[in-house]
């Protein structure tokens, strides 16, 4: 039993090895490709690079921002909010599961929705807010969430907008904090 388990970590250890290998070599690849005027060939060894190392990446959010709107993604100037006003949040995902189902590739992502006070007590929230789901023949390693949020009746004061991102396809799971005001 002892040899099996040291040879399922020797396997497993190798595997990961493997995958460094892999990147390392594909990237090189992708140089070559590059340099030899092949754009499209650099491009998609690129990707497969990424594909690589995807599932080591931990859940992970970037590029939030507070927006004017879903169209064009403007950049809100402030945070300063009225009560009932649209609060539009876009970010980037990294790190979720990529489930191959039979030929395709599929992103199952449910998120919760928390209002804590300045100081971070709790004031309400809603299990399973969102919920992002996306289909796609190629691996989709690009996936935005575009949040709304609306304060009703809030009086005056500083909130912070908790996000919990949970990915349906593993056991990952991630947070982000937004603080807005509301006048």
């Amino acid at each position: 039993m002892k040899r099996l388990l040291a040879l399922l970590v020797l396997a497993m250890f190798c595997s990961g090895v493997a995958q460094a290998a892999d990147f390392g070599a594909t990237v090189d690849q992708a140089k070559a490709d590059y340099q030899a005027g092949k754009k499209v060939e650099a491009v998609e060894k690129l990707k497969d690079a990424v594909l690589s190392v995807w599932d080591e990446l931990p859940l992970t959010v970037t590029n939030v921002r507070l927006v004017t709107d879903q169209e064009k993604y403007t950049i809100r100037p402030n945070d300063v909010y009225r009560s009932g006003e649209k609060i539009y949040i876009a970010c980037q995902l990294l790190g979720y599961k990529l489930k191959k189902a039979g030929d395709a590739f599929s992103i199952d992502i449910v998120t919760d929705f928390l209002v804590l006070d300045e100081g971070g007590k709790v004031l309400g929230g809603v299990q399973e807010f969102g919920k992002f789901s996306l289909v796609s023949f190629i691996p989709t390693t690009d996936f935005r969430l575009d949040l709304t949020y609306t304060l009703t009746d809030a009086p005056a004061g500083v909130y912070q907008l908790q996000t919990v991102i949970n990915d349906k396809n593993s056991n990952k799971s991630t947070k982000f904090i937004q603080k807005v005001r509301i006048k």
